[in-house]
């Protein structure tokens, strides 16, 4: 009979605690939601339309529907994104008394794609959040293994009975963990947005696209966090956290104290696998570890979804005129 041989594959994804305690801003419920994303950069933010990524548009706000519409055109950054970039101009003049705000946007040629749409700047993603997801692998480290726990040899062949496992190698502590399966569709879909973000959100070719993965990311991990059972933490023992089953599995891993928190994405092997067939998952990492473990790492996230050069291509702007 054929063996099961395991091949573990890792990705981390960490939150420092305070990210996670944060309460992500929900998105208030208008027609517009879906159209528009919102991310806060310190003081200033960043609006991206889903229907003008690409192309200039010219947009408008209005706190008093009675005075006339003032046009402004949006910028683009870096990567070709076109956006409404609201400096702390745009929000005294609109914003800081309090009054509701109201968006158009018009496309080249005149055609409006928002009209008299109210405006929400409270609805937005934070740069600290996006932030916090880069910082995966950074916290608490582990290393993949499988355990070999029987060899037989079939015709000549040797297949290996194996469990995998993760060793944490760093900080030195003591350790708690609670691995769930993904029978759970919130666990399926948080485990899915992993992959998606790993692989520099492969066929989600816009910001917008980015946004949505991002947002829906960071509100699946505070929901599964904040609803573990306080009693279902059981201890690394020799900080070994083995696999239960050879299927997909998401681990958290906290230190005793609570004062660091890791979530793992745990991928079985393929069944009936020779020990000279090693085949390896695709990935934009290169191989680590042994037994040919590759890591997921959702590093490197705000280069890739470009938010950063908006800022920058803006500050150049104001060097050269002044303003």
């Amino acid at each position: 009979m054929s063996k099961l041989k395991t091949k573990l594959i890792v990705g981390m994804v960490v939150f420092v605690l305070a990210i996670l305690a944060m309460t992500l801003s929900v998105y208030a419920a208008n027609e517009n939601v879906s159209n528009v994303k919102v991310v806060k950069m310190g003081s200033d933010y960043i609006v991206y339309i889903k229907e003008c990524q690409k192309e200039a548009f010219k947009f408008a706000f209005l706190s008093e529907l009675t005075d006339p519409l003032v046009w402004r055109d949006s910028e683009e950054d870096s990567k070709g994104n076109w956006i409404i970039y609201i400096d702390s101009d745009i929000i005294d003049e609109y914003f800081d008394a309090g009054d509701p705000v109201y968006l158009w946007v018009e496309k080249s040629g005149g055609t409006l794609i928002l009209d008299e749409e109210e405006f929400f700047l409270s609805d937005f993603i934070d740069m600290v959040e996006i932030s916090a997801v880069e910082k995966i692998t950074q916290i608490i480290k582990v290393t993949p293994k499988t355990e070999v726990i029987k060899t037989e040899v079939i015709d000549g062949a040797t297949y290996l009975e194996s469990v995998g496992k993760l060793v944490i190698t760093n900080p030195p502590g003591t350790y708690e963990f609670q691995i769930k399966d993904l029978t759970n569709p919130d666990y399926a879909r948080f485990f899915a947005l992993a992959e998606i973000i790993s692989q520099d959100f492969k066929g989600y070719n816009t910001m917008f696209a980015k946004l949505e993965v991002l947002q829906e990311f960071i509100q699946l991990n505070k929901k599964l966090f904040e609803g573990l059972n306080a009693a279902d933490w059981k201890l690394a023992v020799d900080e070994q956290i083995y696999q239960p089953e050879n299927i997909k599995y998401v681990v958290w891993i906290r230190n005793t104290s609570g004062t660091l928190v890791d979530v793992q994405f745990m991928y079985p092997f393929e069944d009936n696998q020779r020990i000279t067939d090693q085949e390896l998952v695709e990935t934009r990492l290169p191989v680590m570890g042994e037994d040919d473990t590759l890591l997921i790492v959702l590093g490197g996230l705000i280069v890739a979804i470009g938010i950063m050069s908006v800022v920058v291509i803006r500050l150049s702007k104001k060097e050269k005129t002044g303003k």
